[in-house]
This record gives C-alpha cells, sequence and structure tokens, in this order.
C-alpha cells in the first residue's frame, strides 16, 4: 500500500477513473475542493470518469443532486446507483406482489408507475419482499427499525438491502446507516441481499459503461476499505482508499493507494 499526494502522483497508469461519491467527492452538504479540481484535470486529460453511489435513490436523481452540487457530468460522468439495480429488480416482480418499503422521507421512486402493491409494515399482513432503501437515523432509532421489522424477521421474510453502508453521514455528522439495521434483520432470522457496493453487479455496470478496459486500467477510488476497496479488488481493479471518508476507518481489504483526501497534487 503507498501513501500519495495526490491523483497525479499515479494517474499515468490508468485509463479510466471510477469513484464512490459521498466522503470522496462531497460530504452531503459541499463539494471537497481538492476533488472537484481532480475532476476538472481528469476531465481535461479526457479520462473518462464513472460514479458508482450506494444511493438508494435512483441514477438520475443521484446525477440531479449532483449536478446542484457543481458536480455536472462532465465531471462525474455516468452515474450508477444501487437504487438503479433495485429498480431494475423490481421491474421484474409479478404485478400485484405485496412489499414492504423503508426510504427516506417515504420517497416511493423505486416503484413508482410499477404495479407493486406497498404495505404498511405495522399491519398483520406479510410482504413478499421488504425493500430497505433508505432511512431516517436522524429521527427513527436503530431500536426502533428493529421493533418495526422483528416480527418479519422471524418469518423470514427476505429483505433487499439497496444500501449496505454501516454508516452514513450528513456534514460532520455521522449515524448509522441501512447496513447497520439490516444485519440487525439478519441476526433476528431474516434474509438479506445486499445490492450496491461491493457486489459485482455494480463493478460490472462500471466497467461496461466505460466499454470495458482491462480492470486493471482502472482505478476506484473510494473511502470505504470493505464496499468501495474490497469489491474493486474483486473486480480486478486497482484501488485508493481516501483517507479523510467517513468509512475509512471500517476494517476491509487494503488497497493500492492511499491518499489524505482526494486531490490533483
Amino acid at each position: 500500500m503507498d501513501s500519495i499526494r495526490g491523483l497525479s502522483d499515479i494517474i499515468d497508469r490508468f485509463d479510466a477513473v471510477v469513484t464512490d461519491q459521498f466522503g470522496v467527492l462531497h460530504d452531503g452538504d459541499r463539494v471537497f475542493d481538492g476533488a472537484l479540481a481532480a475532476l476538472r484535470e481528469l476531465a481535461a486529460r479526457k479520462i473518462p470518469v464513472v460514479t458508482l453511489t450506494n444511493s438508494g435513490k435512483r441514477a438520475h436523481t443521484n446525477a440531479a443532486r449532483l449536478a446542484r452540487m457543481g458536480l455536472t457530468p462532465d465531471l462525474v460522468g455516468t452515474v450508477i446507483s444501487s437504487g438503479e439495480l433495485a429498480r431494475e429488480h423490481l421491474e421484474t416482480m409479478r404485478s400485484g406482489t405485496p412489499i414492504g418499503l423503508i426510504t427516506r422521507d417515504g420517497e416511493t421512486e423505486l416503484i413508482d408507475g410499477l404495479n407493486l402493491r406497498k404495505l404498511d409494515l405495522r399491519d398483520n399482513e406479510s410482504p413478499e419482499l421488504i425493500v430497505l432503501a433508505g432511512i431516517q437515523p436522524e429521527t427513527i432509532s436503530q431500536t426502533d427499525y428493529g421493533d418495526l421489522l422483528a416480527r418479519h424477521a422471524r418469518a423470514k421474510v427476505p429483505m433487499l438491502l439497496v444500501n449496505p453502508d454501516l454508516l452514513m453521514g450528513q456534514g460532520t455528522a455521522v449515524f448509522f446507516g441501512a447496513g447497520a439495521v439490516a444485519r440487525d434483520y439478519s441476526n433476528r432470522g431474516g434474509q438479506v441481499t445486499p445490492l450496491g457496493k461491493p457486489s459485482p453487479a455494480m463493478f460490472k455496470a462500471a466497467l461496461a459503461t466505460l466499454a470495458n478496459p482491462k480492470p486493471n486500467r482502472v482505478l476506484m477510488i473510494g473511502d470505504s476499505p470493505a464496499h468501495d476497496i474490497g469489491g474493486a479488488s474483486d473486480a480486478g481493479l486497482a484501488t485508493l482508499l481516501v483517507r479523510s471518508g467517513v468509512q475509512a476507518g471500517l476494517r476491509g481489504h487494503i488497497a493500492d493507494y492511499t491518499v489524505d483526501q482526494l486531490r490533483w497534487d
């Protein structure tokens, strides 16, 4: 594992870049100055970028939010979200399937336009699938989520975990993530299928978007040793860990390179 000062130290070794968004490009409130400068340098050199995110929102929603922050498509490239993978899965379900949907602020974009029957998880009827796409840890405790889901876990209702992150942040605040809720669900007997990084599907989609270059000529930049670094390493990509990210201190794979924060030089 080599420590570098900035992306310019190693970029000549790669033909493309795949990057995480939260913790690498921004903190939920603001874009990191060094990251923005690095993206501009990549664009000037015509090095393609793909942005991967474990967000439970759809890809176009993430892209629009990034653009509002100044991270426009010419800088971040194609955005691939775990929410979009979830939408593709939900589109294959039979009409009228009863599901439970947990999102931030009651958002329903994952099922909008689909003929699925959304249940209230507090009702007696059991869903055939629970989709855990987002949580509100600022106002709902991890215990409260556990209590809501306990009956369904005992009944072994399968859960589709759209965002497996154990931690989430907003600005300088750090909260438990949807992955922590899903871990509790699994510990109570529930069946959990995770999407998003480190899922091979995310990295396969990224490479396909880049016209399938040699994986070792692609650099993955992330702050999660388990999700970003581990998933990319398993897919054959080179890896750069941003040590200032909210997840950088968690356990996981060892990156090929590390940097204090994403910058060009």
